[in-house]
């Protein structure tokens, strides 16, 4: 019997219509490897946090905006069970740029560049 040791819950980024989007905007330019390899750096470095990505244009203020919600497991003992709860932390930043799918794209691979103290990937995920 193989027992896998692969923890279920690591960084990972959630399925959204945004990063459909991106994704897509990624294949078209042709840059879509990049944005893979970025993600993959990304969620190596955290193993319980789960991201989810929007991303949009604001008529009311006239600029893009780019959100990361980040979901980080919290752990209670209730009668001697674990009890799990995710405590979320939103970061919303406006920009001038006019195209929130080509901010968003950008964002992503400015989070994976030296991650570690990358401040971009403090501010969004830790």
């Amino acid at each position: 019997m193989r027992i896998n040791s692969t923890p279920s819950f690591k960084a990972d980024f959630c399925h959204t219509e945004s990063l459909k989007e991106v994704a897509d905007y990624a294949v078209k330019k042709g840059k879509f490897d990049k944005l893979n390899e970025a993600r993959k750096i990304i969620e190596k470095t955290d193993w319980f946090t789960k991201l989810k990505m929007n991303c949009g244009f604001n008529e009311a203020n006239n600029q893009s905006f780019f959100e990361i919600t980040s979901y980080k497991p919290v752990y209670t003992f209730e009668d001697g069970k674990v009890i799990t709860t995710y405590k979320t932390k939103t970061t919303r930043r406006y920009y001038k740029e006019k195209n929130p799918i080509k901010l968003a794209y950008e964002k992503i691979i400015k989070m994976s560049n030296n991650n570690t103290r990358n401040k971009t990937y403090k501010a969004y995920v830790k």
